[in-house]
């Protein structure tokens, strides 16, 4: 490619195919100002995070011990299915598991032998065990532990048994032996620091403190929102600036991919769907307790950009549960280019606008209390930009990638860069983005530092992520719901709404 681009890279040929019409590649490297954000105030566990272990805080939370006595603790009967190729390492691994849980000292606790090991296979055989087993009667305060053993890297039992169990309103951990084998591991570092991270995972879905609640949500809402209040492992203080009680909302669509149709004979593209996850945030000094309402929705091909009607409903629902009169509304949208600012964008932003006049009218009675300042923010990941280091002493320019936090201020004000995860061994990008809407009453509020704060507080990863962690949460959210569009599911507005968002 450099040999079309560059004038004279092609022997023979002073000028080139591309320089002779004006296209030239340019070698140098911009040089731009950076810095590194400060890390956020992590507390885990009543522990504070050390900065030398902002990056990865897994060590620190392991220690955290939440203090809850036995008799107020709640023991819960796990079920375990299992792989057929499992079964002689299926008691030894749940044992791991519930050590590494207990040792937590948290409300919720695994008993000291499973409720019941039930056998499974692949597919039908997989699901088919799980829908008999759950046809019986069942104890209280259940939680499943799937140990799976796909052929291939991704299971296609997971999709639909995660929402059979969502449908049932159980919780739900699988544990992959494909990726890892637990029942013979080579490293057995690697395979505790793996289990580890399922047991956080566990208490993250039950919480920590105290008991799960689903709090009860006005009668006008038709079917059961995902609306949970829980204790979490860690949180992250945010800018004191920012107006609370906000909301922060994340949008985000799965494209279902082109499926081959044998009836048409041709490749044909499934209904998408588009997730929107809404938490309310009470203190800038961080809390423990975390709320969330999400909703998915089903969007046609080609008309995933649409989404002005599903954000009024989705915020005007979450208010209406949350029982709250928001100060500031920040919503991060993944997925949209600059071509679709003026249409997508504007759009949505209307649906925020339209939930919070509905909402503020209701809670004020008619009177003009003045409008709830939005700000509406586009996350671009797919970019072609990364950052490397410059005038390091010892070393040449380049020769270091950017480390996490680097923040760099685009060439319009509206626009900026943040390098989240940044992994020793690797030049990641960073993402770009844009500040497509600031009302005049969030002007004092540090769009950037907020960001960043947000990429800390992802519940399924001890370290900064690359995006605000509730638009990490409507990727995932959509992801899993678009995929029953596969196993011929169909998908409506909230159809998947009991998930349990940390998966």
């Amino acid at each position: 490619m450099k040999a079309y681009l560059i004038p004279g890279a092609r022997r023979g040929d002073a000028g080139g195919l591309l320089p002779a019409v004006g296209v030239i590649l340019q070698s140098d490297r911009l040089h731009v100002r950076a810095e590194v954000l400060p890390v956020p105030m992590l507390m885990a566990g009543g522990i504070k995070v050390p900065k030398r272990n902002a990056d990865n805080w897994a060590p620190v939370l392991n220690k955290a011990r939440f203090d809850v006595k036995p008799s107020d603790a709640t023991m819960m009967n796990v079920v375990v299915f299992y792989h057929s190729t499992l079964k002689s390492s299926v008691q030894e691994v749940y044992m791991r598991i519930k050590e590494m849980v207990n040792n937590f000292q948290a409300h919720y606790r695994f008993n000291e032998k499973p409720f019941a090991i039930v056998e499974a296979g692949d597919n039908e055989r997989h699901w088919g065990a799980v829908e008999r087993f759950f046809s019986g009667k069942l104890a209280d305060n259940l939680f499943v532990l799937d140990f799976t053993k796909p052929r291939s890297a991704l299971d296609p039992a997971y999709p639909v048994i995660k929402r059979m169990l969502a449908a049932s309103g159980h919780l739900s951990q699988f544990v992959n032996f494909k990726t890892y084998a637990h029942d013979a591991p080579r490293d057995a570092k690697r395979s505790n620091i793996i289990l580890q991270a399922v047991a956080r995972q566990i208490l993250q879905k039950t919480g920590v403190r105290r008991k799960f609640e689903v709090r009860t949500v006005p009668p006008e809402i038709s079917y059961t929102p995902s609306l949970f209040l829980q204790v979490r492992l860690w949180f992250a203080d945010t800018p004191k600036s920012l107006p609370v009680p906000a909301l922060l909302v994340g949008v985000d669509v799965f494209h279902a991919p082109l499926v081959y149709n044998p009836k048409t004979k041709k490749r044909e593209r499934n209904a998408s769907c588009a997730a929107i996850v809404v938490q309310l945030f009470h203190s800038s000094k961080g809390t423990s307790t975390v709320e969330l309402y999400s909703e998915t929705f089903r969007r046609a091909g080609g008309n995933e950009y649409e989404l002005g009607d599903g954000v009024k409903q989705a915020i005007s629902n979450a208010l209406r549960a949350f029982k709250v009169n928001p100060l500031s509304v920040i919503l991060w949208r993944d997925g949209i280019a600059e071509t679709a600012f003026h249409h997508a964008a504007s759009e949505e932003i209307a649906g925020i606008r339209r939930a919070l006049n509905d909402s503020v009218a209701v809670a004020t009675k008619g009177k003009d209390c003045g409008p709830v300042p939005v700000a509406y923010v586009v996350c671009q990941k797919r970019i072609a930009m990364k950052f490397f280091s410059r005038n390091v002493v010892g070393h040449q320019d380049g020769m270091f990638g950017a480390p996490p936090g680097t923040f760099v201020q685009g060439l319009q004000q509206d626009t900026f860069y943040i390098n989240g995860r940044a992994p020793p061994f690797s030049t990641p990008k960073p993402v770009r983005f844009i500040i497509v809407q600031r009302d005049e009453g969030l002007k004092g509020l540090s769009v950037a530092d907020l960001t960043w704060s947000q990429c800390h507080d992802y519940p399924n990863w001890t370290g900064p992520i690359k995006v605000p962690s509730v638009c990490q949460m409507a990727h995932k959210l959509a992801e899993l719901a678009g995929s029953f569009n596969d196993c011929g599911e169909t998908i409506d507005s909230a159809s998947f709404a009991n998930t349990i968002h940390f998966l």
